[in-house]
């Protein structure tokens, strides 16, 4: 006999009370509902509290509320619902993002068919700021982090799952206590973490080798907002190009890392620029990690060896 799993849904918020209900509708229009719902507010203000008190559910569903003053940042307000979260499985879910209406049921099939699997997560709908899904630009994304039929199950390791993002950085199940023990990486623990502490923690699973499983089925909408997408001030790809370069793996793993690093050097250099660290933009613009550097280097190099080449046989 199967022993029921209980499914915590754990959504960190900030300011978004309007996207946060599109959010809670899609976790309480599930399938299989989930056992409750934790939420972390960060928010300055008081608009989410009060949605919070006013939202009509009647699904049974538990709702857990905490609204942190001050704000807990984002490390320590995920970590504070995964310490709050009652479920033998944590579902972690951003407050503008949406779970596609089976996704809990696909996510825990995973585990009842294989009790070895740990961590389970599907592919990703790319949608806009409306909620208009775009089938193309999803396509794309879920090929560029490795979440293809060719990919499905645990056909990459832990840790190669964690480097190239497959992994990803949201709408994954989880068993609670591994996410409780591992954590989030705050600021005060590794100073250099920035907004790279959901890169960081895909890292660290890797590194410690809890069983992965990918599902060659969409499973979560991602929101494309305008600040995401073009005045964002966040770090994330700057942080976790550190956080990748500094860490040792196996030889096998090599190739995986520098597919990772080069991904991540371009974007990395804007953002090193963007908050004042031209050192590192500079080193990063020069590595072998940035290809148009390494190209144009290439053909420098060929061309004076052409120009010395033909001066010596004229």
């Amino acid at each position: 006999m199967i022993k029921k799993m209980n499914v915590s849904i754990c959504i960190p918020t900030y300011n978004r009370p309007d996207l946060l209900k599109e959010t809670l509708d899609s976790c309480l229009t599930q399938s299989v509902l989930p056992y409750e719902i934790v939420i972390g507010d960060d928010s300055k203000n008081n608009e989410t509290e009060e949605f919070i008190k006013n939202f009509s559910n009647s699904t049974g569903v538990l709702i857990n509320y905490y609204h942190h003053k001050p704000s807990l940042k984002q490390a320590e307000n995920t970590n504070f619902i995964f310490k709050h979260a009652k479920g033998d499985k944590i579902v972690l879910l951003h407050d503008d993002d949406l779970l596609v209406s089976d996704a809990i049921e696909t996510l825990l099939n995973v585990f009842k068919n294989d009790s070895s699997i740990q961590i389970a997560y599907g592919k990703c709908y790319i949608m806009s700021d409306g909620g208009t899904i775009n089938e193309s630009e999803s396509k794309l994304a879920n090929d560029y982090f490795y979440k293809k039929k060719e990919y499905e199950g645990s056909i990459l390791s832990p840790l190669e799952a964690g480097i190239i993002q497959q992994f990803p950085n949201n709408g994954y199940m989880i068993d609670s206590k591994i996410a409780k023990e591992v954590k989030w990486r705050t600021e005060t623990e590794y100073a250099n973490l920035g907004a790279g502490c959901e890169f960081d923690f895909g890292i660290r699973l890797g590194q410690q080798g809890f069983k992965m499983y990918f599902i060659n089925k969409y499973l979560v909408k991602y929101r494309i907002t305008a600040i995401s997408s073009s005045t964002s001030s966040t770090d994330s790809a700057y942080k976790s190009y550190l956080i990748l370069e500094n860490i040792e793996v196996k030889a096998e793993y090599q190739k995986m890392k520098n597919i990772a690093l080069q991904r991540k050097a371009p974007k990395a250099i804007m953002e090193a620029i963007k908050h004042n660290q031209p050192y590192d933009a500079r080193r990063i613009y020069l590595s072998k990690n940035h290809l148009l550097h390494s190209n144009l280097l290439g053909l420098l190099k060929r061309t004076l060896f052409l120009t010395k080449y033909l001066i010596l046989r004229n």
